[in-house]
């Protein structure tokens, strides 16, 4: 579980690298990925060795601005669109779905709930956590349903089956067939910033709960002569072998 949690960091920082190099036409197979992927990681490690307040404001700051572009996006579509209601029709043969892609399609859903463990690894960090931990994963539920009902209405509505499976390789890439270069832009400029704020605040999470595991003395730990806390160790831990 740790591992995997680690290792979930390099993934994200990966899509990094292969979105911000959208932005410059260069390919996904350059070594330019893992530079970028290593630069975010670095980025993050010195946004959560800063003060609390600074994390906390930082954070804010990007989350806000996200869901303000993602909400953006979707109201552009629907305009466009004119809030149809028509559901996302197939010009031509789909592929058929199988029990593995409706079992892949179950995993996906799960694993955007991973996210909610962000919030509860913090639960040290939050005051009076037993009401405000439920309280934040409720409002994160309810504001995350509200946007994706809100893009996948939007995308239905201007894009037949066949051109959404065909942009099925980047997030809302699907922007590029509704409102063109612009909207490549525009769309790969939401997944950086997503991607940055994810990595700051799942790093923290995951650098607590390991600080935990170890304090429960189910994970070994050497200070390796470092200054500060366990929990200052776990995040160097945490950065290194995910940029590893």
């Amino acid at each position: 579980m740790a591992f995997s949690m680690v290792i979930n960091q390099s993934l994200v920082a990966r899509t990094f690298g292969t979105y911000t190099l959208q932005l410059f036409d260069i390919s996904q197979n350059s070594m330019w990925v893992p530079i970028l992927g290593v630069g975010l990681l670095i980025f993050a490690f010195i946004v959560n060795i800063s003060d609390n307040r600074f994390i906390q404001s930082f954070t804010s700051v990007i989350s806000l601005l996200k869901i303000i572009e993602l909400l953006v996006f979707a109201g552009v579509g629907l305009i466009i669109a004119n809030f149809s209601l028509q559901p996302a029709e197939s010009s031509g043969q789909s592929p058929e779905t199988t029990v593995t892609s409706f079992i892949a399609a179950i995993a996906l859903t799960i694993l955007s709930f991973k996210a909610f463990t962000t919030l509860t690894n913090q639960g040290e960090e939050i005051e009076k956590p037993k009401k405000n931990v439920g309280r934040a994963i409720l409002f994160s539920i309810l504001i995350s349903l509200f946007v994706y009902v809100l893009i996948a209405w939007a995308v239905s509505s201007n894009l037949s089956i066949d051109e959404i499976i065909e942009k099925k390789d980047f997030a809302l890439a699907a922007a590029e067939p509704v409102l063109g270069n612009l909207g490549v832009v525009f769309t790969v400029i939401i997944a950086i910033i997503a991607t940055i704020s994810g990595i700051i605040a799942s790093v923290f999470a995951v650098s607590c709960m390991l600080a935990m595991l170890t304090d429960m003395k189910l994970i070994p730990h050497r200070h390796f002569g470092m200054p500060g806390n366990i929990q200052r160790h776990t995040l160097v831990y945490t950065i290194v072998i995910a940029m590893v």
